[in-house]
């Protein structure tokens, strides 16, 4: 069964700093860590659950209706298979997949495990950036994530009747401890 995946390389690469000559195999196995580490951790499992379901019975419907094994998202008729309120989470979730994408694969970038061990990649016309400039870099992907996570969060609190797998709280102090009765 094929990785069901919510963006791809072309969106990474028109939304961050990577630019088009980046392997998309490494981009791939990267967008599907990221769903699978900070997406997952992100939701409520119901709604997480859900998203995939959907869009694994609409990625099914697609491949036996036009013969395709794989290709770009398709817009058409994918309402009929997966909820316009997961389409919406999923499109507000892009920005955050994306950063964190960066974030997650640019180890893998920086090197390469080759027949001649961990290498650094260099070329005629670029070198690479040194540790420190990586490292500072790296935070700045982590950070852009965080931020964006934060708004995927905030989208589902605003909109907690649209989404009622969002435990909002009934209060800010809602804690998995009991606290008493009387704080």
């Amino acid at each position: 069964m094929n990785k069901i995946l919510l963006i791809d390389e072309n969106y990474i690469k028109t939304q961050t700093q990577i630019y088009d000559n980046v392997d998309p195999k490494i981009l791939e196995m990267y967008i599907y860590k990221t769903q699978v580490d900070q997406f997952k951790d992100l939701l409520p499992y119901e709604l997480y659950d859900d998203i995939f379901d959907q869009m694994g019975n609409f990625r099914d419907y697609y491949i036996a209706n036009s013969g395709a094994t794989t290709g770009s998202t398709v817009v058409s008729g994918i309402t009929d298979y997966v909820e316009t309120r997961l389409l919406n989470l999923v499109d507000e979730s892009k920005p955050m997949l994306a950063y964190y994408t960066l974030y997650n694969a640019s180890y893998s970038l920086y090197n390469r495990i080759t027949n001649k061990g961990v290498v650094n990649q260099t070329s005629q016309y670029s070198a690479t950036a040194d540790w420190k400039s990586f490292e500072y870099m790296r935070g700045d992907w982590k950070n852009m994530g965080e931020l964006y996570a934060a708004r995927v969060n905030e989208f589902m609190y605003d909109n907690s009747t649209i989404y009622p797998e969002y435990d909002c709280g009934s209060s800010p102090f809602s804690s998995p401890i009991y606290l008493g009765d009387e704080i």
